[in-house]
């Protein structure tokens, strides 16, 4: 695993928790769900600050392409 990966290891872990306290039950409402959302982009601006930019979107697209691509060649194997 290359370095970058590792590196981003404690982020995802810390998604995770969150996640998994935060989808336990559904948003009894707008306001709670908007709430939710509202918390969402709070953690993901603290992880990255350049969070919402539109360098940080495109980064993020390629990211996300380069994870399925490797994932379908996984797939393949």
């Amino acid at each position: 695993m290359s370095q970058a990966w590792q590196d981003q290891i404690p982020r995802w872990q810390r998604l995770a928790v969150w996640e998994a306290e935060r989808l336990r039950s559904t948003p009894p409402d707008l306001a709670a769900a908007v709430d939710w959302m509202a918390q969402a982009w709070e953690l993901a601006a603290r992880c990255d600050p350049a969070w919402g930019s539109l360098d940080a979107a495109e980064r993020h697209w390629h990211e996300l392409a380069e994870i399925q691509r490797k994932l379908a060649r996984a797939a393949r194997t």
